[in-house]
């Protein structure tokens, strides 16, 4: 445990007593420290840290690895695990079917995509990565990692989305990413309703309903 800790409190020293918000180069600098700190963190941890990746992940993706491609959707099934992580999972086994390179790859991508989008958005970029640190939300994608892939990707997804005018294609492409996510952790087609939030008013009655 101690190491989360010290990954911590470097992250808010650095915060601190770095003027992070004060150019875009110290934002960028900043960003690569302390989410290259994270990632290194998630990506060279035992299998057996976190509930979920010790006792399913961790087991499952080596049980796809031994898989054919035919046998995908009934492990699906059998395991309720979403269609889309199954598949996701196969073509990581084909690359390394070593647990270490599915964990690596996993927090490569979530933290990475994370560690963007607040660059790209935050008007605060150090308390933006002080907040995802300090309510253990870095550490809880270390265990949901279906989830935490799935959000990823809603980001991206979002990204497009509001990166200009928004048309009916964008509209389209952000529920792509949206089902896409949806494929990996049913959960996220909830995000659907992102769309449904840019056309109201917000008028009492619509915050009542």
């Amino acid at each position: 445990m101690a190491i989360y800790f010290v990954q911590a409190a470097l992250i808010l020293l650095l915060g601190l007593t770095y003027r992070v918000n004060q150019s875009n180069k110290n934002k960028i600098r900043y960003l690569f420290f302390a989410f290259g700190l994270i990632i290194v963190l998630a990506a060279l941890r035992s299998r057996n840290i976190g509930t979920d990746l010790a006792a399913h992940y961790a087991r499952r993706y080596e049980q796809i690895a031994n898989y054919n491609w035919n046998q995908i959707p009934e492990f699906s099934i059998v395991t309720t695990y979403e269609l889309g992580y199954c598949y996701l999972c196969k073509i990581l086994s084909l690359i390394n079917p070593d647990v270490q390179f599915y964990i690596i790859m996993t927090s490569i991508f979530t933290y990475g995509v994370i560690g963007r989008f607040i660059y790209k958005n935050s008007t605060d970029v150090k308390m933006s990565t002080i907040v995802f640190v300090f309510t253990c939300t870095s550490y809880m994608y270390m265990n949901i990692v279906r989830q935490a892939i799935a959000v990823s990707i809603v980001l991206l997804g979002y990204e497009i989305l509001k990166s200009g005018k928004k048309t009916i294609i964008r509209y389209c492409v952000f529920a792509f990413f949206v089902f896409l996510a949806s494929s990996i952790h049913i959960s996220a087609i909830m995000c659907l309703t992102f769309i449904l939030f840019d056309f109201l008013k917000f008028t009492k009655k619509q915050i009542a309903i």
